[in-house]
Formats: structure tokens, sequence, C-alpha cells
């Protein structure tokens, strides 16, 4: 067994990488993030993968280093996504020692997805939900609430308009209402070249839906479809629509999308357990997985553990600066503020 490091400009190399990802990781862990992450933020891409004697990729650890004089060195997997981390826990201790030997960092966090990495102590606010989806149209429907089913009539009498397709100003219209809920969250947003990487880079993959009502755009969606799945990227409806019941109608398309694709399964992303949100996405009775936040020191040569507080955690004094500040005034920093919060 060893560790090698990815070759983004290999084809050959990068086919095995996401055969293996296919089977047995998550959309986050395709390689298709080096060129969204990198040309958005300029980070370096260091990803890793165990092979063993036959050739075979048998583990991998997709990771960028996070690097600022004075400010931060830090290997991530992955910042700016849902969720990564190792892929069969196992070769952890492959994947350490190469670090160590061959990488000079200070910290390392992984975002890891449903598998535990040994008895390390971690930060577990988190959790990703998955939906099996149902086979009927019927069985569906029933996952949703009563006054949400009212909405999706809305749809078929055109009293609520869904667009699709990332044309530039469907993708404008999506920007405008995804910075007016980050503002409402108190969040910085991604400068708008993140996002045009996205939908450059998976391209057919990705559908973006826009919700009007009376000619006003109410909510917006992104979805990606990756193997057997198609992951919610961004749902958003800023809080002046909520009545329009929006937000579930994009999610009953979205869904009723997915089933019309054969596809088996639709993640609804991740939420701060006890959140809203949380407990929207736990009554549709999907499959819960843990999302441990793992955090390493590299000190006198070896990794030491710590637990490591979720960025919302921490910085919740600055979200109620950043509710303040005019969104004129955030679209200027905004984007190199965020650079470094994931």
């Amino acid at each position: 067994m060893r560790v090698k490091r990815l070759n983004p400009k290999d084809s050959a190399e990068i086919q095995k990488w996401e055969d293996f990802v296919l089977k047995n990781g998550y959309m986050w862990h395709s390689s298709s993030w080096i060129d969204i992450i990198k040309n958005s933020y300029g980070f370096e891409d260091i990803y890793l993968y165990v092979e063993d004697s036959g050739g075979n990729i048998v583990s991998v650890l997709p990771l960028f280093h996070v690097k600022a004089p004075f400010f931060k060195d830090e290997l991530v997997s992955l910042p700016h996504v849902e969720a990564a981390g190792v892929v069969k826990v196992d070769y952890f201790d492959h994947y350490e020692k190469f670090l160590i030997e061959n990488v000079k960092f200070k910290q390392l966090t992984l975002y890891q997805f449903n598998e535990k990495i040994k008895n390390f102590p971690h930060n577990n606010i988190h959790a990703v939900f998955i939906l099996d989806l149902p086979k009927t149209e019927e069985e569906l429907v029933s996952l949703f609430k009563k006054k949400e089913k009212a909405s999706f009539k809305r749809i078929f009498n055109r009293e609520l308009r869904i667009d699709t397709g990332c044309s530039e100003k469907n993708i404008q219209r999506f920007l405008r209402l995804m910075k007016l809920k980050m503002k409402e969250f108190g969040t910085p947003w991604h400068i708008d070249k993140f996002f045009y990487n996205l939908f450059e880079v998976f391209d057919e993959r990705i559908t973006l839906a826009i919700c009007s009502y009376e000619n006003k755009d109410v909510g917006v969606g992104v979805v990606l479809v990756y193997g057997d799945t198609m992951y919610e990227l961004y749902l958003t409806v800023p809080n002046e629509f909520r009545k329009t019941k929006s937000g579930s109608t994009l999610e009953y398309y979205f869904t009723k999308m997915a089933m019309d694709l054969k596809l088996e399964r639709y993640s609804f992303g991740r939420s701060p357990k006890g959140s809203g949100p949380y407990e929207h996405k736990k009554r549709f009775k999907a499959n819960e997985y843990p999302l441990n936040i793992y955090s390493f020191d590299f000190d006198e040569g070896e990794l030491k553990p710590r637990v490591k507080p979720f960025i919302g955690q921490k910085y919740r004094w600055a979200s109620k600066i950043v509710k303040m500040v005019p969104t004129p005034i955030l679209n200027i920093f905004s984007g190199s503020v965020r650079k470094w919060i994931y």
C-alpha cells in the first residue's frame, strides 16, 4: 500500500479517482471541486489516495491547503463544501504518515461524512439528511404537510411559476436572492466567480430553478446529480417570501425530478442539530448521517487532536454585524471575507 497525490492533469488518474468515488464516496469527494475551489480562491489542491499493489484505489482523502501569512496554515477536507473527509477510514494512518513526512502545515481539519476516525474527539453539531426516494408520486406527496401540498397545485395553475436553466439572466436572479438570504443569516457570501465556476464545471449535471409569484422571484434552488443521488446545493427563500411556500414547492419539484430520472436518493444537505432546517428535514423520514468535524494541530512531529468549534458557533457576534451592514457595502468585501470562512 502506498499514498499517492492525484495529478489533476492526468485524465486516466482522474478517471480512476472518479470511478472509486462513484462507488464508495459522495459528490463532495469528486475531483471536480479542484477546478471550482482552486480557480475561485487559489488554494492548493492536495488530493491523496491509497493505492494497493495492483494499482487499485482503495481510499481517498481530498484536501486543500488554505494558507495566508500569519493567519492560516491549514489542510482542509474540504473548504466551502458540505462534507468530505476520508473514504475508508481504516487507511487514515497512511495519510497521517504521508502528511507528516511530505507536507508543511500547522493544522488539519476534516469535515468527515458518516465514518468516524478511530476514537478521536470531534465536533458533531451537524447532521446530513438523505432520503431514499419513494417509488410513486403518491408516496412522495404524502411526505409533505397539507399546506405544502396546496402550494404544489399553484404550479399547475401557473400562480407559482418555475423557470429552469443556467442562463446568465437566471444566474443573476439566483445571486440576488441568495445574497439577500445570506444577509438575513448574517453570513458573507462567495464571490460571483465561485458560482460561475460551479455551474460551468458541473454543466449538464446541475439544475437551477427559480420560483416566481406575481412576477416577482420568491425562491431559488440548485441541485446537482452525481451517481444515483440528487444533491440539494442551495434552496433559498428570503423571509419576506416565506408565506408563498416556494421552498416546499421547489423541494417537491426537485424530488419529483429525481424520481423521474430514476435516481435512488435525494440529499437535503447538512443542518445544525435542533435547528429549524434540521427539524424540517427530519420529518421527511430521511436517513440521518453524522457530520463529524475532526481537528488536529501538527506539533512536534505528530498530529494532536482537539475539538474545534464550528464557524457558526465561534463567530455568532460577527453575524450580528453583517446583518447591519448595507448590501452595497457587503458586495465590496463579502467575497474576500468568505474566502476564509468555511
